[in-house]
């Protein structure tokens, strides 16, 4: 009896060892599936574990979380635009737009010496025409008898005195136009009869926008009209002589794709006067005068402000300026 007694507490303790062992084994495979769910996401209600971020900027990353911006290891310079006279600054390339201006040359005459006096436009830039300037105060009794063209930029200006004088010679000068040129179209001399008036003009070609003129004369002979008609370039001329004199006018026409020219009405005034303006978004390019037969122009040329034409003449007199616009 006690031998079976004894049995049945070593089979009891057995069991015992075996129900503990269970109990090991099962805890071991919880704590197993509670980390393998940690790990791959689990089900609805079970812990997520750290979410993934992204390491390339602009990859979805699946989550709430914000991928990190790269950080350059040399920062690039930050373009600095440079303002540019008559041109527009467009994703760092410089626009040159096209536009006119006027330049000068001064010379003092002497003894003989009736010029040139030369104006040349900067490098690249074509003349469309010019004008002058002298001193009807100084007593030299300037007169300027040749104003036309010198090559393709520049501008003549002669004058006859009788005494040193200063003269001015103005160019009116096309810059930021690639392939633009000016040719002077000549119509031929025009001969002026004793003690009356000739008038003859010159004209562009097919193509050709007319911008301005030019004339060359003789002693004796006075310019007093010299205006644009037209696509034409040429006007009035008295002469004081008794003998046939010849005259010469010139047309200065421009050649470049879509350009147009128009003359502005004239304004009135005496001894001095100064045309109406270019119309916006157009040049002067040149201009002319109406004065009367018995004076002369002492002065030709753009205003300081670049859009209108101004005219002197001596002794004072009726006088009218046009001012030619050109559009580009």
């Amino acid at each position: 009896m006690a031998r079976i007694s004894h049995s049945v507490r070593r089979i009891r303790l057995a069991s015992s060892l075996l129900g503990l062992l269970a109990v090991v084994i099962v805890m071991g495979a919880c704590a197993i599936s509670s980390q393998a769910g940690s790990t791959t996401g689990g089900s609805a209600g079970a812990s997520t574990g750290p979410t993934a971020t992204a390491t390339i900027p602009g990859e979805a990353d699946g989550g709430t979380a914000t991928a990190p911006t790269a950080t350059p290891t040399t920062k690039p310079p930050t373009p600095t635009k440079t303002a540019t006279p008559g041109g527009i600054i467009c994703c760092l390339t410089v626009i040159r737009l096209p536009s006119v201006h006027q330049v000068f040359q001064q010379q003092t005459l002497t003894g003989a010496s009736v010029g040139p006096v030369t104006v040349t436009c900067p490098a690249g830039e074509v003349a469309l025409s010019g004008g002058w300037a002298t001193n009807p105060s100084d007593g030299a009794n300037a007169l300027v008898y040749n104003s036309s063209r010198a090559g393709a930029g520049g501008w003549n200006v002669y004058v006859q005195h009788a005494g040193s004088t200063l003269v001015t010679a103005y160019a009116m000068c096309l810059k930021n136009v690639s392939g633009a040129s000016v040719a002077e179209r000549f119509a031929g001399s025009l001969s002026v009869s004793p003690s009356t008036y000739g008038s003859k003009y010159a004209s562009c070609t097919a193509g050709e926008t007319l911008v301005g003129g030019g004339f060359a004369s003789n002693n004796g002979l006075t310019l007093y009209n010299f205006a644009a008609s037209g696509g034409a370039w040429g006007g009035y001329v008295y002469n004081h002589t008794g003998s046939a004199l010849p005259f010469s006018f010139y047309a200065e026409c421009l050649t470049y794709a879509g350009s147009h020219s128009s003359l502005t009405s004239y304004v009135q005034a005496t001894g001095h006067t100064v045309s109406n303006g270019c119309p916006s978004g157009s040049y002067v390019s040149g201009g002319g005068f109406a004065a009367n037969q018995n004076s002369h122009v002492s002065t030709m040329s753009a205003t300081s402000s670049g859009q209108a034409w101004e005219v002197y003449d001596t002794p004072a007199s009726l006088l009218n300026a046009y001012a030619m616009c050109v559009s580009l």
